[in-house]
């Protein structure tokens, strides 16, 4: 066995100095600047160089990993990841204004005022005319540098659903407005991510030293701190889900309701979570009943302010940004029907529906070994979720967390091409401006997309995401 503690170490200097440049340069790219003087180039290629170090953990975890890891090496690992995210604290947001969003649901849950009512827009035009809510928000704001008109898209309310809403309202409480407040709340988050993960791969018999392929990886670290990205706040319950769909279905069904009152699409992934359960068919209908209520209940605040200004209405039905398949099946559909992206969204939602019916069903139906259909259950469930990732209207760079629940229990460098190729979408800011932008949509996107897409093909054809589960 290669020593592996060394190499990590070695490893971890090399990922932590260039997110040590990308912090040193983050104060480049404060407000009032403009994007031609930003480091942008930089600022990319370190993401991705340092994208690139990372991807070699993975022969190199591969090779060294037949014996267990030292207790020590493991809380070292999980220590230098979290100093990683420590590094970006007091660090200036590169490119993303996200936070802004939630710093003010958080303020206006704790002013009694229902953040799913106002639009920034409404606040911002609020007269002496408008009710008292309306207008102590406006106040609130007026109070605060006119806050809300750092809020992007301010004409339509927030999407982010009740327990995100929840951590916001928390860091409010203790520091309204202060977006270190509400970046610790997230590094705990990760701690607490951290920890369940080699709880995770405990679990399911594999060496819990393959968390560190979250730890340590770059764009999550830039995009759940610097940029501050509410996403991570999902993979708790993601794991704790793993975790608990073993033995305990209805509390699985708690972790993944909580899960999509963070963000909706974890939905998508209950008919392969539970399919173990299939053979105890009370039990299978009883959780799932469970999940579909308890979902419900915690996304009704949400699901009640449904409507033309919902953020949530106008993301289902028309934002669109940084995909490549998407816009193909668009013009597929489109031109032989006349029927253009609602209809995109409608097949492409069926069919991951379908697919995660069929992932969740086929192997019953072969009479599929219980135990290693368990085993297999996180590697199903990353190709349910990447195939979702790829098929969506928006590809962002930071929706690459929603992966790393699953990604450490089968590491697929198809997967693993997204950490390298997504920084390049950050180039889209100053191509823009410079009036290019078509070479960002024709050669820049499918370029992001097509490494991942053509390695994921090759690795299907190949059985690589394949298992076994009829005893021999």
């Amino acid at each position: 066995m290669i020593k592996i503690d060394r190499a990590l170490y070695l490893c971890a200097v090399l990922i932590g100095a260039a997110l040590l440049i990308v912090r040193i340069i983050s104060a480049d790219f404060a407000r009032g600047t403009t994007t031609q003087t930003h480091p942008y180039l930089l600022f990319a290629v370190a993401l991705m160089i340092a994208g690139c170090l990372w991807v070699s953990l993975i022969p190199l975890l591969k090779r060294a990993l037949p014996a267990p890891p030292s207790g020590h090496l493991v809380l070292m690992t999980i220590a230098i990841g979290l100093g990683f995210r420590a590094l970006f604290f007091g660090s200036t947001p590169i490119y993303e204004d996200d936070w802004n969003r939630y710093l003010w649901d958080g303020y206006a849950t704790t002013q009694s005022v229902n953040p799913y009512l106002y639009s920034p827009n409404d606040i911002l035009s609020a007269s002496a005319g408008s009710n008292n809510d309306l207008s102590k928000l406006s106040r609130l704001s007026a109070e605060n540098e006119n806050f809300v008109s750092r809020i992007n898209s301010g004409e339509y309310t927030t999407i982010y659903p009740p327990v995100a809403v929840a951590v916001f309202t928390l860091a409010a409480f203790v520091d309204p407005l202060n977006l270190d407040v509400l970046r610790v709340f997230f590094w705990l988050s990760e701690g607490l991510t951290l920890f369940l993960m080699v709880k995770a791969l405990t679990a399911y018999d594999r060496n819990p030293l393959w968390m560190t392929l979250y730890a340590f990886n770059p764009l999550i670290v830039y995009a759940g701190i610097n940029a501050a990205h509410m996403d991570i706040l999902l993979l708790p319950f993601l794991l704790a889900s793993l975790i608990l769909i073993k033995t305990r279905p209805f509390w699985a069904a708690v972790a993944l309701s909580c899960a999509a009152a963070v963000k909706l699409w974890p939905l998508l992934l209950a008919p392969v979570l539970f399919r173990n359960w299939l053979k105890r068919p009370k039990v299978y209908v009883a959780s799932a009943l469970f999940t579909a209520f308890l979902s419900f209940v915690l996304l009704l605040p949400l699901l009640l302010a449904l409507g033309d200004s919902s953020g949530t209405t106008a993301y289902a039905a028309t934002w669109q940004r940084n995909t490549y398949l998407f816009p193909l099946i668009d013009q597929a559909i489109g031109l032989s029907t006349g029927q253009w992206s609602s209809l995109a969204r409608i097949v492409i939602a069926l069919f991951c529906i379908g697919l995660s019916l069929w992932l969740g069903v086929k192997p019953l139906l072969k009479h599929a070994d219980s135990h290693k259909l368990m085993e297999a259950l996180p590697k199903h469930l990353l190709l349910l979720t990447f195939i979702f990732f790829l098929l969506s209207p928006t590809g962002f760079p930071w929706y690459l967390i929603w992966l790393f629940a699953f990604f450490p229990f089968a590491p697929h460098y198809s997967v693993a091409a997204l950490t390298v190729m997504l920084p390049i979408y950050y180039l889209r800011y100053a191509i823009g401006e410079q009036n290019n932008y078509l070479l960002f949509t024709d050669w820049l996107v499918p370029l992001q997309f097509g490494v991942p897409i053509g390695l994921l093909l090759l690795e299907l054809s190949r059985g690589y995401w394949k298992e076994s589960y009829v005893p021999s």
